[in-house]
């Protein structure tokens, strides 16, 4: 709930968004990846090996008060648009 509110807070609905398997999904298929836990070194080989892999240690608001889920969405959101900025053009 406190993601999702402080998403609507952004113009972002994710209230229809469920929570995914990595095996779900087929690291070749991507350019990029980027971990949030800080944890990425226990991925899988081949997602190590993606082009670009970045392992971001975002602090997890589960929890806390919405202000921590702000802070999340916000360090998220600026990290996002640094890596855009490197990206080559069309890439992003």
């Amino acid at each position: 709930p406190g993601a999702i509110a402080v998403m609507a807070e952004a113009g972002i609905d994710i209230s229809q968004q469920r929570s995914q398997a990595l095996s779900e999904f087929q690291p070749e298929a991507y350019d990029a990846a980027v971990s949030l836990c800080g944890c990425g070194v226990n991925l899988p080989q081949a997602w190590l090996l993606r082009p670009i892999f970045q392992d971001w240690a975002v602090a997890d608001p589960a929890g806390q008060p919405l202000e921590a889920y702000r802070q999340a969405r916000d360090d998220i959101r600026e990290r996002v648009a640094a890596l855009l900025a490197q990206l080559p053009a069309g890439q992003g």
